[in-house]
């Protein structure tokens, strides 16, 4: 199941990209720009990429699970 689908802090005005991953405690979610383009924990946002409970995707945001996917 995935938990959430969160666009991540930009500017690391609240947490960094190490926080998230804490926070998450090992729950999925699905992660938008990871990439890097449009937002994202700049300038370590593809960390998330190399997570088992994230899903990434790029700017396009979608839910893959949601009632109408």
């Amino acid at each position: 199941d995935v938990q959430v689908a969160l666009h991540t802090d930009g500017l690391n005005e609240c947490l960094s990209v190490e926080d998230t991953l804490k926070v998450l405690e090992g729950r999925t979610i699905h992660a938008f720009h990871i990439e890097g383009c449009g937002g994202g924990h700049v300038p370590n946002v593809l960390k998330m990429a190399g997570v088992p409970n994230v899903i990434g995707s790029s700017t396009n945001p979608t839910l893959p699970f949601g009632r109408d996917a």
